[in-house]
């Protein structure tokens, strides 16, 4: 009798055990769904907070790791700068000088052409795409990267003392001692530190 009203008693909860488990299963999917929606929602709370950054705050930041001589962070942080604003040259040149202290010479070419392509007036990133190229003893690219810096500053006494070397290093002595000329006209003081180097214009 115990056994029967036992089992009785079983096939009638049973139903309702079976519909407590499916009752569960909904909520479990219902908060799941909410788990997912939420950390969404985190993701792009976080994604709008990076869109917010102003150029003044990317730029602070990454002079900061510069400071700190930590290529590494600054080379992410500036991904990720170049990543959210994807045409602003500050960003892929502020990549380009991680990479390249990083001596990862491919990536920091990568950067610093986007970096002329979007401000083709950019000195600093013509002048250290061809120091770059230089290191790889791409001399016809430095030649061309440092050419490039003169045409917007025909003055710029960096840019010609790298070209007087790369022109020398690649065995071009006549165009070596044209430059030369040019950078003694400029900078006498400067002109005399290459003597050694390259022997006075006969």
């Amino acid at each position: 009798m115990f056994k029967l009203i036992t089992t009785v008693v079983f096939l009638i909860t049973f139903p309702i055990f079976a519909y407590g488990v499916q009752d569960n299963q909904v909520a479990d999917q219902k908060i799941s769904s909410a788990v997912r929606s939420q950390s969404t929602t985190q993701q792009n709370e976080i994604e709008k907070e990076k869109a917010l950054l102003s150029h003044a705050e990317w730029l602070k930041v990454s002079l900061a790791f510069q400071e700190a001589s930590d290529w590494e962070g600054m080379t992410n942080w500036c991904q990720k700068w170049s990543e959210n604003e994807p045409e602003e040259s500050s960003a892929w040149h502020c990549r380009g000088y991680g990479h390249q202290m990083l001596h990862h010479d491919d990536d920091a070419i990568a950067a610093y052409l986007q970096t002329v392509r979007i401000n083709p007036e950019d000195i600093a990133g013509w002048s250290n795409l061809g120091f770059v190229y230089t290191e790889q003893g791409r001399y016809n690219d430095a030649i061309y990267a440092y050419l490039k810096v003169l045409h917007i500053d025909p003055e710029d006494i960096e840019g010609l003392s790298c070209l007087l070397l790369v022109y020398s290093s690649s065995g071009n002595h006549a165009a070596a001692q044209e430059t030369l000329q040019k950078l003694r006209r400029l900078n006498p003081e400067k002109a005399d530190n290459f003597f050694e180097v390259i022997p006075p214009h006969k």
